[in-house]
């Protein structure tokens, strides 16, 4: 890559970077200087929405998720875009979709595309991993999976983060897995994590 792309390269990566720090800062008169007026923002599978309603719902997981913030992973930028991928984690002190607050620690699984031009973010792709989410009450972010009484339930999945718990269910740690598996016997309700 030459110096010139190189740099390039870097310019994106930190327009992220500042991009992701100002939404956890939630500075929206910020933020709105760091997008297009135009800004067309893809929430997983949702028709595009524009500048305000991406405000109204990042608002929403900062009352339901007061203390959230990104935890980025990785930053890869090439071109016009700049691919960001890590975690929003934060406890859940206030209502969200909702459910009441459980002051349990969450950790979500996300991918965001932005599209740059002219130093500020015209698009924005974000993906968020809600059957992933390593939750004790995934009914804040996912509805459960079942399985027939007394066969083991798979719960879910996660490909990019785990807590890990104390008997007390206080979060002891964030940590990185490559599969996270949460097996439930009905007959029992004893959960168990499995690697994978």
């Amino acid at each position: 890559m030459g110096g010139s792309q190189r740099g390039h390269a870097m310019d994106i990566r930190e327009i992220a970077r500042n991009l992701y720090a100002t939404i956890d800062a939630r500075d929206w008169d910020r933020l709105a200087g760091l997008v297009s007026p135009d800004l067309a923002v893809h929430l997983a599978s949702a028709n595009p929405i524009g500048f305000d309603d991406w405000r109204k719902s990042l608002t929403e997981f900062f009352v339901g998720f007061p203390d959230g913030h990104h935890v980025i992973d990785d930053y890869v930028g090439d071109a016009d875009k700049v691919v960001t991928r890590g975690r929003f984690q934060g406890t859940h002190t206030g209502i969200f979709h909702g459910v009441a607050p459980s002051g349990n620690c969450v950790s979500v699984g996300v991918i965001n595309i932005d599209r740059v031009e002219n130093g500020i973010v015209v698009e924005h792709f974000g993906q968020l991993d809600g059957l992933g989410a390593d939750a004790p009450d995934r009914r804040i972010l996912a509805p459960p999976l079942e399985a027939p009484t007394g066969v083991p339930t798979l719960s879910h999945s996660v490909h990019s983060a785990a807590v890990l718990r104390r008997q007390d269910g206080a979060c002891s740690g964030f940590y990185t897995a490559r599969q996270l598996a949460k097996i439930r016997d009905r007959s029992t309700g004893k959960q168990t994590a499995v690697f994978l």
